[in-house]
This record gives structure tokens, sequence and C-alpha cells, in this order.
């Protein structure tokens, strides 16, 4: 007689603690990048792929600083992204054949916020923080609570 052994084993989720300030604004990200590149004298530069989660066939802006000497890494990184898609001629009866437009969201319990930055450096998301409220640009301004997060593999991404 084969007996089998069977293990069972219990996985829990860890949760990498990460800080997330949320931006409301306007601007492009490469403005946000820029104006941070030089008033912080930090070093952003726009990541070779954006973001892309599974489930989420939608890119989203990315722009990585990474210090190696520090030891810490901080992105900047879209919420929003437009999706347009060309009507199909049989659904199409309006006057314009003009394309649907789509917003997808990466935190759907996050909607109004336009733009992301996240580190696990607690003084680099202070200097980052207090750099940003200064500019008038920026309409709102705050930290996230990563508990309202549904989708907390959304907020885990490495290069």
């Amino acid at each position: 007689m084969n007996a089998k052994k069977v293990y069972n084993l219990e996985l829990e989720e860890t949760f990498e603690e990460v800080n997330l300030i949320a931006i409301h604004s306007s601007l492009e990200g490469y403005q946000l990048a820029f104006y941070l590149n030089n008033t912080l004298n930090s070093n952003f530069k726009r990541s070779e792929n954006d973001l892309s989660f599974k489930g989420i066939k939608n890119n989203f802006i990315h722009f990585e600083w990474e210090d190696k000497m520090y030891d810490f890494q901080c992105s900047l990184f879209s919420n929003k992204y437009h999706n347009e898609l060309k009507q199909q001629k049989l659904i199409s009866n309006n006057l314009f054949n003009l394309p649907i437009r789509n917003e997808v969201y990466l935190f759907s319990e996050l909607k109004q916020v336009d733009f992301f930055i996240k580190s696990s450096d607690q003084e680099t998301i202070e200097t980052v923080l207090s750099h940003l409220k200064k500019w008038s640009k920026i309409s709102l301004l705050y930290r996230v609570n990563t508990e309202v997060i549904k989708k907390k593999i959304n907020v885990i991404f490495h290069k």
C-alpha cells in the first residue's frame, strides 16, 4: 500500500510598509518629475517600462528615482489611464465618428487622485511633501493610508 503524506502550508500575505502621497493636479507626469528634480535635487527618470499589472491591460506612467548610495527608491506614477476605443461600424450611429474614451484607475477606490509618490524611506516622503506643498500647481496633496487600498498588490512593484 502506497501512502502519501500531504502537507498544507498556510501563507500569509505580507505587505511591505510603504509611504504613499496622493497628488491632485492637472499637470503631466513629466512636469511633476521635472519640478521635483529641480527643487529636490532628485533624479526622477522615466522608467523603461511603465506599470502594468495582471488584470489591468493598460500602462500607467512611471518615473523612478533610485539612490544606491543611500539605498532607497522612490516612484512617481499615475493613477489614471485614458483608453481610447474605436467604435464599431455596427453600433456607430452618432453624427461624428469619435472614439469611445474610457478611464482606467490603478486604485479604483481613489479615483480622484491623479498621481502617487511611493517610497519606503520616511525622510524622503517628508521632503517631497514639504516641497510639493509650496507649489501652486498642486490642487491637493496628502498621505494615503494603505489600509484603504483593496488591491495591495498594485502597490508592490520593483524594477
